[in-house]
């Protein structure tokens, strides 16, 4: 069975990681779309892979000193803006594609968690999954596990990852050969 996945939607197509580029993805019928995770100066949760707006906005700077009034204001491409992971969650949770987030920065974990929650999105486990940076918190990475979503590592190299999820503990997880760090 082959999956095909919307890589930061369709990015492709479309600018990336945008309500755009999400429904194209959708309209061409990919079972997983995948999208990342920043958080903006304000404490938002974007969805962005660069921890700069400088590729993809008609802007620069760090995603972290920007606030979300200031991150909306900038055009990702097409007139798309920047999207927070409420609106993707938003318009992804009734869609038929699953959810692959990757979370960039480890100390979002538990923030991401909570939206997860509030969304009641927990009792959806089959429709989510999770790259996971090293140096996120052991306590919440377990709490991620003991809900049983499917949680791997989203380093470059296998061994990295390997060797610090077993100095916490966790002595099997899926390496995913293909995630784009």
């Amino acid at each position: 069975m082959v999956t095909v996945t919307g890589h930061r939607g369709c990015a492709g197509l479309e600018p990336e990681n945008t309500l755009r580029s999400f429904r194209k993805a959708v309209s061409l019928g990919v079972d997983l779309i995948e999208f990342d995770i920043r958080r903006t100066k304000d404490n938002h949760l974007v969805v962005i892979h660069d921890d700069t707006v400088d590729r993809t906005t008609n802007s620069k700077g760090y995603v972290k000193d920007y606030t979300l009034k200031d991150i909306k204001k900038l055009d990702a491409g097409k007139g798309e803006k920047i999207m927070t992971l409420q609106e993707v969650i938003d318009f992804l949770k009734n869609e038929s594609p699953l959810m692959t987030i990757e979370i960039k920065e480890p100390d979002t974990l538990q923030e991401v968690l909570s939206v997860i929650k509030r969304n009641n999105l927990e009792n959806k486990k089959n429709r989510l999954k999770f790259a996971i940076p090293i140096g996120a918190s052991s306590g919440v990475l377990r709490e991620f596990l003991s809900r049983r979503f499917l949680v791997f590592p989203s380093e470059l190299y296998p061994q990295q990852a390997a060797g610090y999820w077993t100095h916490l503990g966790i002595k099997s997880f899926l390496y995913h050969s293909g995630m784009n760090p």
